[in-house]
């Protein structure tokens, strides 16, 4: 029984303010329809995705869907003109394929870029008592109808909800309900399970929760909040396919001979050819740009093309921000912000030359800032917007840009600022650098990635 997510990406973004449909914006580091995709292909029980595209805008759907790394198999068809045109389409391919009637679908917006797996599990689960599920939330605001410009009514919101995709369905109720709509009720129709609804009165539609997060990119506001969603999203090492070994090559590590940076290096070594650098070993200064430019091109002359830069080095002084030395801040800011400028202005020709991969670090604090950590913080979510503007500007060159987002970890800075703490409420820096090869083993780019304490181990690469 095949799982088909089926993405409708045939809109004009007329409503967005665009002069190019909207699910070809890059938030967060990637298209939307990228980010959606990637949704349903890391999912374990979908089989495969379907995108539906515009005539116009075909070879430019399929360019992009064809660039995705993903995992599962995956087409693109032309759609129609109108939202119930574009799933005839997916069921003509389907039947095409030769898809079973209990073959389950997932019907779901292209521009609804942060749907989650919880979401889908939900859908997939309800069709084993539904032929057709709804996702829906609870309607916030109060809903009124109107006449003209006059209040007629205001229905009881404790029925009310708001509709939002995944839709899912068997194959053989939508084939049924579409066979059975007639032309004059699909005029008034913009929505699948609204036309189970009327072609197939007798058949129960089930419903889930959604979540408030999963919203479709329409107007200009929902473009901003999806950028703000994207960036705040943390996203599980977990995720990414199996561990795999790192590209051939010659591979540097800035901060490469202690704490996280060390135990990268390390791994690194014993797959590939790896440069370990710090200030003290090889002199290698991250808030001196030239400095790094030298170490970067001695290891290119010694070792041959360098295939991906690690930049480790991080500093914290704790205390309110008032009370610290100007050395205490400035130092914070140049060897975490500035000094990883330095090092993705330096790796770039590198990198372009491999297509290669730059790894930055934050920290938790980045998504709220906290009280003794002013610099430190500011600093640390500085890097996560310089992750997300390189993994755009970089895109082209076949670059890829990535931050990891460890939680409290027991390392040399750590115990400087904080002393002894219980081992087990720390991550090791062995398990950091696991999950760190695991990404730089990865196609993503753009991502944020948190390793968790509580998450499963992370498979050695």
């Amino acid at each position: 029984m095949t799982t088909t997510a089926v993405i409708l990406a045939g809109g004009a973004g007329v409503r967005s303010g665009l002069d190019y449909p909207k699910q070809f914006l890059r938030l967060g580091g990637l298209p939307v329809l990228e980010h959606t995709l990637a949704a349903f292909d890391r999912h374990p029980h979908v089989d495969e995705t379907l995108v539906i595209a515009s005539q116009d805008w075909l070879e430019e759907t399929r360019e992009l869907v064809d660039g995705v790394a993903t995992t599962k198999p995956h087409a693109v068809t032309v759609g129609g003109v109108t939202r119930n045109d574009s799933t005839r389409a997916a069921l003509d391919w389907l039947t095409a394929q030769g898809r079973s009637d209990d073959c389950r679908l997932l019907i779901h917006d292209g521009v609804r870029p942060l749907v989650d797996g919880a979401t889908i599990d939900r859908c997939l689960a309800a069709l084993e008592t539904y032929g057709a599920v709804d996702t829906v939330i609870e309607a916030s605001d109060t809903v009124v109808v109107v006449d003209g410009d006059k209040l007629v009514e205001i229905p009881d919101r404790a029925r009310l909800r708001r509709g939002q995709t995944p839709q899912a369905f068997r194959l053989r109720v939508l084939r049924d309900a579409y066979a059975g709509i007639t032309a004059e009720d699909l005029q008034h129709i913009t929505d699948d399970c609204a036309v189970v609804l009327r072609a197939l009165p007798g058949l129960d539609v089930g419903v889930v929760a959604g979540a408030h997060e999963n919203l479709k990119i329409t107007r200009p506001v929902d473009i901003y909040l999806a950028d703000r969603l994207l960036q705040g999203r943390q996203v599980r090492v977990s995720q990414l396919a199996a561990a795999a070994p790192v590209a051939a090559g010659c591979w540097v590590v800035i901060g490469g001979t202690s704490g996280i940076g060390g135990a990268i290096a390390r791994r690194l070594a014993q797959q590939r050819r790896v440069v370990a650098m710090s200030r003290r070993s090889t002199g290698t200064d991250v808030r001196d740009e030239q400095s790094v430019t030298r170490s970067l091109a001695r290891a290119r002359a010694e070792y041959g093309p360098i295939v991906g830069v690690v930049n480790a080095a991080g500093t914290l002084s704790r205390g309110d921000l008032v009370s610290a030395s100007p050395d205490q801040v400035r130092e914070q800011v140049e060897v975490n912000l500035v000094g990883a400028l330095h090092v993705a202005r330096a790796a770039y020709e590198h990198l372009r030359e491999t297509r290669g991969h730059l790894l930055l670090f934050t920290s938790s604090s980045y998504t709220r800032g906290r009280a003794g950590y002013a610099a430190y913080s500011a600093s640390k979510a500085a890097v996560v917007n310089l992750t997300q503007s390189l993994a755009d500007e970089w895109f082209p060159v076949g670059i890829k840009v990535n931050c990891v987002n460890p939680a409290r970890t027991d390392t040399p800075m750590r115990q400087r600022a904080f002393g002894v703490e219980p081992p087990d409420t720390l991550l090791s820096v062995d398990r950091v650098a696991d999950a760190s090869l695991q990404v730089l083993a990865s196609a993503a780019t753009g991502h944020v990635f948190d390793v968790r304490l509580e998450e499963a181990s992370i498979p050695k690469t």
